[in-house]
């Protein structure tokens, strides 16, 4: 596996050089074979155009950067509450729907009668798709960490969030459910069983 890693470095490293070089020669034989003045007009119509304001570029997005806190109320496996701080980056958008990429930290508290006991720190990771302008259907596909256990259990969320394109107050509410191991006493894995409830969140976008 690993010579077969470096086999595919070796290659993309070879290809950028290839590239770099095939694109040095084209440039230095364009400026062999054509006056510098066709060059410099060339140049100025190429920053004409970079500067032009792109169609449709007031309805883009500006706010990238999102922090949030979120609460949670889960049943299931087992039961109670799991609260988090999370940030939201907008990784792609357009008019009328966005994807942004999920990271946080967080606490569980919930546990059961039997052989969870809770009072654990996870990190949520996840991928949104956000179908809207301002008030948006949101879908939220990715994993919780957790760090004692040392296992990515699932997710999938479904939701409402209100956020400004410009930025400003965000606030969103979303239903989840998540695949959790289920232990015996002797803390061995016999089943996964599904984990549910709703989450509220509030936050800031910049």
């Amino acid at each position: 596996m690993r010579i077969l890693r470096k086999y595919i470095l070796s290659a993309l490293l070879i290809v950028t050089i290839l590239f770099i070089s095939n694109e040095s020669e084209a440039q230095l034989a364009f400026r062999k074979s054509t006056p510098f003045s066709e060059i410099k007009n060339s140049l100025s119509q190429q920053d004409q155009e970079q500067t032009k304001p792109r169609r449709g570029f007031k309805k883009r997005r500006y706010g990238r950067h999102t922090f949030f806190l979120e609460y949670g109320y889960f049943s299931g496996y087992y039961e109670g509450q799991r609260y988090s701080i999370n940030y939201d980056l907008l990784a792609q958008s357009s008019e009328s729907n966005a994807l942004t990429l999920r990271i946080g930290y967080g606490q569980n508290d919930a546990s059961n009668d039997s052989t969870y006991r809770g009072d654990e720190r996870f990190l949520p990771l996840g991928i949104n798709i956000l179908l809207g302008t301002k008030n948006q259907l949101e879908i939220g596909l990715g994993g919780y960490f957790y760090l004692e256990r040392k296992i990515l259990t699932p997710y999938l969320s479904l939701g409402f969030r209100h956020q400004n394109p410009k930025g400003g107050f965000m606030y969103r509410v979303a239903f989840d459910m998540h695949l959790e191991r289920v232990y015996d006493t002797h803390g061995r894995e016999i089943q996964k069983t599904a984990v549910y409830g709703p989450l509220i969140g509030l936050g800031w976008t910049f």
